[in-house]
């Protein structure tokens, strides 16, 4: 398990601590998805569309039947502690 922060309505890479799975989750490209387990919970992410200049978005957003859980858990301005793992991916 991996340390995170759940500070927003999707999660964003620089809120993962350093390590494989960042990398991991910073190489999947926009519109793929990745079944994570956040506290015990799997929730599936689909990586952030590129922006309209250009530039990467470093997030996810929660779908599926798991958005639920992760917007109920998001408070806003408080930055939560949360536990990652890969559980698999989404678009096999």
């Amino acid at each position: 398990m991996i340390g995170a922060k759940l500070t927003d309505q999707c999660l964003w890479l620089k809120h993962i601590e350093p390590g494989p799975l960042r990398e991991a989750l910073a190489s999947i490209h926009p519109g793929s998805c990745i079944r994570l387990i956040v506290d015990g919970t799997q929730i599936d992410f689909e990586r952030m569309a590129t922006g309209k200049d250009g530039r990467v978005t470093n997030g996810f957003n929660p779908i599926g039947p798991g958005a639920a859980f992760w917007r109920a858990r998001y408070r806003e301005g408080e930055h939560q502690k949360i536990e990652l793992s890969f559980a698999q991916s989404v678009d096999d």
